[in-house]
């Protein structure tokens, strides 16, 4: 009895030990990603954003990337906008393939892929889209204006809070002749001065 505690104390070791070896030999040869653009609650006014990430090293250990994109955190499946998508391991951008809504929060991670297959964690950030800017309906960009008082229609944008007309000589709008702050119920102002 003795001898068999012994040897299935012996067993025990040795499987523990290879348990060891296998948990050393699955781990990540690459170091994790990091998001650099966008990130941190910037406002981004491309609906088709470029991803930008710092590169995992060492390279020649690393497979390829995987990116996904989500309306919430947490990444649950019906708030996905882009399901994990696999990129190669020379590029450290991904241009989102989808137009993302307007006046939205969405958040993006990327992790690493070794040349084993073992991946690193995911590295998340957010960023917010804009708000689309108003279409001029008239006058016409260019246009010579009739009157003194010219009226300006535009069609509205869906959650606006209100709009900015500006109206200037010259191209860069140094100084402006009008600044007028507009509710967002209306899609038209007329010059009173």
């Amino acid at each position: 009895r003795g001898k068999e505690n012994i040897f299935m104390k012996t067993t025990k070791y040795l499987l523990m030990s290879v348990a060891m070896i296998l948990v050393t030999v699955a781990a990540v040869l690459v170091s994790k990603p990091a998001p650099t653009s966008p990130r941190g609650n910037v406002l981004v006014t491309d609906y088709t954003p470029t991803l930008k990430w710092s590169a995992s090293t060492p390279n020649a250990y690393l497979g390829s990337y995987q990116v996904q994109v989500a309306r919430d955190s947490s990444f649950s499946a019906a708030t996905i906008v882009v399901p994990i998508t696999a990129v190669s391991k020379n590029q450290t951008s991904f241009v989102v393939p989808v137009t993302l809504d307007p006046a939205m929060k969405y958040y993006w991670r990327v992790r690493a892929v070794d040349v084993n297959n073992v991946k690193t964690e995911w590295t998340a950030t957010y960023f917010r889209t804009a708000v689309k800017p108003p279409t001029l309906v008239s006058p016409a960009n260019g246009a010579a204006l009739l009157s003194n008082r010219p009226s300006f229609e535009w069609n509205g944008v869906l959650d606006a809070d209100s709009y900015t007309l500006q109206v200037s000589q010259y191209y860069g709008f140094d100084t402006t002749l009008v600044n007028q702050t507009i509710s967002a119920t209306s899609g038209k102002y007329t010059l009173t001065t």
